[in-house]
């Protein structure tokens, strides 16, 4: 444990030095959360609230800009924002150490090796790293809620043993509990900030459900009873704390609906990267009805006409095109949205370091040399090609233990429920950040998998060679 402890902390300082040299202002919502925050501590109040009012699934990142701003606000803005870049360093870092964690106690401790270096390598040295936005500041809200679900487990085996005391059992109980209440709390503040994070949560309610319905574990209907009452108390708490921050200067009846989302995924414009990205049109469109009700049933419309005009051949290749579109893209849509860059804060005149450095990362989209660039992102391609392949052949995998896997069909289900959302709404390659180390845990998984099928068959052949020479000699 020492030595993962060893690897985190190399890990950060890897990514300091990278993201020290690379940090900039980030544009679209990313500013636009950072801008509201900065004038809630300087001004009072925001000049223009409109953003939060059509999303308002970004005031929990606004709330947090603004106690981080409000706690450094003698220092500069560019000051400011790298300690908002470091925030997100260490919830990449957090979900690299829950990561390990939970894949150990689902795949054993070489396949979390393995996929904990393959989440850094794809995520955490990533340029993302620098972009405090909700796709890695969130990225360890499912592996926490995974980790919780697996301390659930444990502690209900625990208080199941007869050879342990009942005092013990009753504590096991009561820390079982608090596991179960913590997910449903976590939930609901990770979906205020990314909708996705509640995927996990679905999978493990589905798989506690089919325990109960298909094996009679009637102590798993405690856990959905203390579910339910943890996200009530999760949204009690975001409303008192986060919400009524906001409740002067909002308007919670004219943001957009899961609806609008919808149909924006069911464009092919060109313009909007082609499938289901995001689409001026199709907010323009909802943005002319003033209420969150009459987007909805405009949204509707439009989502049933879309529905008619491709039918289900259309309907088909859309998703399938879609599918080619979010999968294939290694980078999450590295530099692809608008306005990506706004103000550089870390440029150094003069340093070749960081020059060689940014070609890396930025390329011309940055205006650097494109060449050392496009190598780059291809190679982190292919590295999510290979996820990608070896995620799959844990699915096939039969588990010994059935808590191992139920454990197992959760992070499978978490996998195809992100591929699902993001094929359903609006579509984005980088939405599917969230669920990367998801991934990465079955292509661990996986390879360990072929590698002991490989070294099975080598020592089969081995032992068959050396008995046909064992023969030959007699």
């Amino acid at each position: 444990e020492a030595a993962g402890v060893l690897l985190v902390c190399a890990l950060f300082g890897i990514q300091y030095k990278i993201a020290y040299v690379l940090y900039q202002k980030i544009g679209w919502d990313v500013s636009y959360c950072f801008e509201r925050a900065w004038q809630l501590v300087y001004e009072g109040a925001m000049q223009d609230p409109s953003y939060l009012n059509l999303y308002p699934n970004n005031k929990g990142l606004t709330y947090l800009m603004y106690w981080l701003i409000k706690l450094f606000q003698d220092q500069t803005e560019a000051q400011i924002y790298w300690k908002l870049v470091l925030v997100n360093l260490l919830s990449l870092d957090l979900a690299m150490v829950l990561l390990y964690n939970g894949a150990k106690h689902i795949f054993g401790k070489a396949a979390a090796c393995i996929s904990t270096v393959l989440c850094a390598l794809l995520v955490g040295l990533s340029g993302w790293i620098i972009v405090p936005y909700t796709d890695t500041l969130t990225v360890w809200i499912p592996l926490l809620i995974l980790n919780l679900f697996l301390g659930w487990k444990k502690l209900d085996i625990l208080q199941s043993n007869a050879e342990i005391k009942s005092s013990r059992k009753i504590l096991f109980l009561v820390m079982a509990g608090v596991c179960a209440f913590v997910i449903g709390i976590q939930t609901v503040w990770g979906y205020h900030m990314k909708p996705q994070c509640v995927i996990v949560t679905i999978a493990i309610a589905l798989c506690t459900v089919s325990a109960i319905l298909l094996r009679r574990q009637w102590l798993q209907m405690g856990f959905l009873l203390l579910l339910v009452v943890g996200l009530a108390a999760g949204q009690i708490s975001f409303s008192a704390i986060v919400e009524r921050h906001f409740a002067s200067q909002t308007d919670t009846e004219s943001s957009m609906p899961m609806t609008h989302f919808l149909m924006m995924g069911l464009n092919e414009n060109p313009t909007a990267v082609c499938f289901g990205g995001f689409d001026y049109a199709s907010t323009n469109y909802s943005v002319q009805y003033g209420s969150t009700k009459d987007k909805k049933q405009a949204n509707l419309i439009r989502i049933r006409q879309e529905f008619k005009q491709y039918g289900i051949k259309g309907s088909l290749r859309h998703i399938w095109d879609k599918a080619q579109m979010i999968l294939s893209d290694g980078t999450f849509f590295w530099q692809t949205e608008g306005s990506f860059y706004m103000a550089d804060y870390s440029l150094q005149e003069g340093n070749e370091k960081q020059q060689k450095m940014r070609e890396l990362y930025y390329g011309s989209a940055g205006g650097y040399d494109n060449t050392r660039h496009m190598q780059f992102m291809s190679r982190l391609t292919g590295l999510w090609y290979i996820v990608l392949l070896f995620a799959v052949i844990p699915v096939a995998r039969r588990k010994k233990q059935e808590q191992e896997g139920e454990m197992l069909w959760i992070v499978v289900f978490s996998v195809l429920g992100s591929i699902a959302f993001t094929l359903l709404f609006e579509g984005r390659s980088r939405y599917l950040i969230n669920y990367v180390p998801f991934f990465c845990m079955l292509a661990g998984a996986g390879m360990i998998g072929v590698y002991r099928r490989i070294y099975a068959m080598c020592h089969f052949f081995a032992c068959q060679i050396s008995a046909r020479k064992g023969k030959d000699e007699v």
